[in-house]
């Protein structure tokens, strides 16, 4: 029989096994099985101590790389680009539909994710899933929206196309409106972004300068008959019997358009924080109001 020196290192598997099968083992449960196994001599506490050490933080480290695995296997696939925050948003809303943008961007975040999701990639993801866009199942709110006949078609969708222009023209200062539209198929939405508010858009980002060049209109506007350019055409009444000069009207259009912009980024800020019907639906009204003044001018 081998002495007890040299029986160490078999001790040590001995030990090992033991605290494997029996994590509460004590340096007295296995001298016993020790010894029922048939071997002499005794384990050391301090060899029975160091062995347990080693076991527990080995299962740690199995625990975590576990959980890991778990929580990668919940979470979306995500990628940097553009076209992954769409993959992502698919696949947080098939999972979560009523999760509104704000839930959607703390996940983006918990992934590890760098910038946010702008809410109109959140908006056409919805609607390609057929999901409403009341998160908060207001049926009430939603007739009422509905049930308004006047207001135009293109009134629901102009946040959406807002937001994009902010965007949009706050990366691209030069942009103009056939470069906002390009942009916008590009994106995969409907429809086409009007002059109108592309210019709005421009005027409440502080943007100035016309960026079609010369127009065909301003170039007759400055040739007489004969073909000769004249100077600097004078400024005339808006219209017979109002006397209201077209630069009183442009500034006071330009004011209306620029609150009309803030109600807009009020509308989404309600939105993100969620649970804000009430006041949603004030803004929205106070938008209509503001922009049936708009077009009466």
């Amino acid at each position: 029989m081998a002495t007890t020196a040299t029986a160490t290192p078999g001790k040590t598997s001995f030990v090992k096994q033991f605290l494997n099968d029996h994590p509460d083992g004590t340096t007295k449960t296995v001298n016993e099985a020790w010894q029922a196994a048939g071997f002499e001599g005794t384990i050391s506490p301090t060899l029975v101590n160091k062995t347990r050490v080693k076991l527990t933080g080995k299962r740690r480290v199995e625990a975590r790389t576990a959980a890991k695995g778990k929580a990668a296997a919940r979470m979306p696939k995500t990628a940097t680009a553009t076209p992954g925050k769409t993959s992502f948003v698919k696949e947080f809303l098939h999972d979560n539909p009523q999760a509104n943008a704000r839930a959607v961007n703390e996940a983006w975040t918990a992934a590890g994710m760098k910038g946010t999701i702008s809410h109109p990639i959140i908006s056409q993801v919805r609607k390609q899933l057929g999901l409403t866009d009341n998160l908060r199942g207001n049926s009430k709110t939603a007739a009422k929206e509905k049930s308004a006949p006047r207001l135009p078609k293109t009134a629901t969708a102009t946040p959406g196309k807002t937001s994009f222009l902010n965007e949009f023209l706050h990366d691209h200062p030069q942009g103009n409106v056939k470069a906002a539209n390009e942009a916008w198929t590009a994106a995969g939405f409907d429809g086409t972004i009007s002059e109108t508010l592309v210019y709005k858009t421009r005027a409440s980002l502080g943007l100035t300068g016309n960026l079609r060049g010369k127009t065909k209109a301003a170039a007759e506007g400055k040739a007489t008959s004969t073909g000769k350019k004249l100077g600097r055409p004078r400024k005339e009444p808006t219209a017979a019997g109002n006397g209201q000069p077209r630069g009183r009207k442009s500034d006071r259009s330009l004011a209306l358009t620029e609150l009309e912009a803030d109600i807009d980024r009020l509308i989404f800020k309600v939105m993100g924080i969620g649970d804000l019907s009430q006041i949603e639906d004030s803004l929205r009204r106070a938008r209509r109001l503001l922009y049936g003044a708009l077009n009466r001018g």
